[in-house]
């Protein structure tokens, strides 16, 4: 079970791809929803023996969530304590922009987040500051640099997280080979499915930077100094049903519960509160109803059983504004990868 707590919504950065826009509500999460969600998760999780097995992870999200880095402590510590007691266990998982990362947060997130610990940066200078910017206009990329290299250095499993659109695309190799010359041994590329000026030659540009990006990575033989790039790993499998709600929640600063990262706030697909009762069941199962439905535009296709497109109905309704309609852009990367994948 994954439970992530939004523990805010503001953010220190003006990000031109973020898919929550960049008018974000400055909302914390106090102490008091901070204790109901742990009350929520001790009733529902740590004494259940279905959980007695698999962990229980807790995700903190914003946001920038380490604007709250005290309730990140806080929620910590208790929940540590917490499962301790029943002798199950709960792991941690971050990403942060890394702008207020110091050397205590640093120790205290490496120690803690055994999960996960992801920074999101993507790639040298010139291509990280073309998006992930101050409110000002500035890149952020001179502010987290020297975070990142102390980060490195006191753990040496953190994530890059990476974003790309269209205008960057073709500089996906050389912003990765610059990370694995900082240090990251895991980095994670995501495509901005948001960005409308997706089109066949940037598709195109992606194909040639995954060849490039295999070809060194073989060269060099990569996968013997651990280093993990999953663009490159096969993709191409059987995809369960969208399990939102059921495998995983998310909880936003004012303690509403929603199945998916993409829809809170949404309130049409609120499924409950931890101050009222958590999750309700009739409330999840009215909005889960659309994921048996079968994606009629894409039946037939070599890949339906396999396609991000096909399994994530509130990103289509996000993207093309119906749940069952498919994304072209995801669409196309799916058979990008695809293609690449039946070609080395």
């Amino acid at each position: 079970m994954l439970i992530g707590i939004w523990v805010t919504k503001a953010c220190n950065l003006r990000c031109s791809y973020c898919y929550e826009g960049n008018d974000k509500k400055e909302i914390d999460m106090d102490r008091n929803t901070a204790d109901q969600i742990i009350n929520f998760i001790q009733e529902n999780y740590s004494t259940n023996d279905n959980w007695s097995e698999d962990p229980l992870i807790i995700q903190f999200h914003g946001g920038e969530p380490l604007l709250n880095y005290d309730l990140i402590t806080y929620i910590t510590e208790r929940l540590k304590l917490l499962f301790a007691t029943y002798k199950k266990i709960v792991m941690f998982g971050i990403t942060t922009n890394a702008v207020l990362l110091d050397k205590k947060k640093i120790e205290f997130l490496a120690e803690n987040m055994n999960y996960d610990f992801s920074i999101s940066i993507d790639g040298d200078k010139k291509v990280h500051d073309q998006t992930r910017l101050f409110s000002n206009g500035t890149g952020s990329y001179d502010a987290i640099i020297n975070k990142v290299n102390m980060t490195l250095e006191k753990r040496k499993n953190i994530r890059a997280r990476v974003t790309f659109g269209a205008q960057t695309v073709s500089h996906l190799f050389e912003s990765i080979k610059h990370l694995i010359e900082l240090g990251f041994l895991v980095i994670v590329c995501i495509p901005d499915y948001f960005d409308k000026s997706w089109d066949e030659k940037h598709i195109d540009a992606y194909l040639d930077q995954l060849g490039l990006l295999k070809e060194y990575y073989l060269r060099n033989r990569l996968d013997e100094k651990n280093v993990e790039i999953p663009i490159l790993e096969n993709n191409i499998f059987k995809k369960n049903k969208c399990s939102g709600g059921y495998s995983s929640i998310h909880i936003d600063p004012t303690g509403e519960i929603y199945p998916c990262s993409y829809v809170v706030g949404d309130t049409k697909y609120k499924i409950g509160s931890v101050h009222l009762g958590g999750i309700n069941n009739d409330y999840l199962a009215d909005i889960s109803r659309i994921n048996d439905c079968n994606m009629m535009e894409c039946e037939g296709c070599n890949n339906y059983s396999s396609c991000l497109t096909v399994r994530c109905r509130y990103l289509n309704e996000l993207l093309t504004d119906d749940g069952l309609c498919p994304s072209a852009t995801i669409c196309a990367f799916e058979n990008a990868n695809y293609s690449f994948l039946k070609s080395v």
